[in-house]
Formats: structure tokens, C-alpha cells, sequence
């Protein structure tokens, strides 16, 4: 049953009908996991929540 649930998020973030956004605060290096989960927990997040695992990282967009 995931792929027909997974297929129908697909199609509606396909037709812009559903948005990700991303919390604007950043985690840098696994140390900072740590500060990442209790900033999750503490209901201040208002999106997803990432640790940038890679500090050479440079964020760019995905294409789907």
C-alpha cells in the first residue's frame, strides 16, 4: 500500500499542490544532531528540520 501513498504525494507535490518547506535554522556537523532533535522537540521548528552533515555542503534545490 506505501506506493499508491507514495505515488499520490508525488503527483501532488509534482503539481505544486504540496510544498516542503525547511526551518531556517541551521545544524552543522553531526555534534550538532543533538541540538537538531531537542530544537524539533521543542515545537519552535517551522518546517523540516536538517543537519548538514557535510560543512563543505553548499545547498541547492533538487529537480525532480
Amino acid at each position: 500500500m506505501w506506493q499508491d501513498h507514495l505515488d499520490k504525494l508525488f503527483e501532488l507535490y509534482a503539481s505544486g499542490k504540496l510544498k516542503v518547506s525547511l526551518d531556517p535554522k541551521k545544524f552543522l556537523g553531526v555534534a550538532s544532531a543533538v541540538d537538531a532533535v531537542e530544537y524539533l522537540h521543542s515545537g519552535k521548528s517551522v518546517g523540516k528540520v536538517v543537519v548538514c552533515i557535510d560543512p563543505a555542503y553548499s545547498q541547492t534545490l533538487a529537480k525532480l
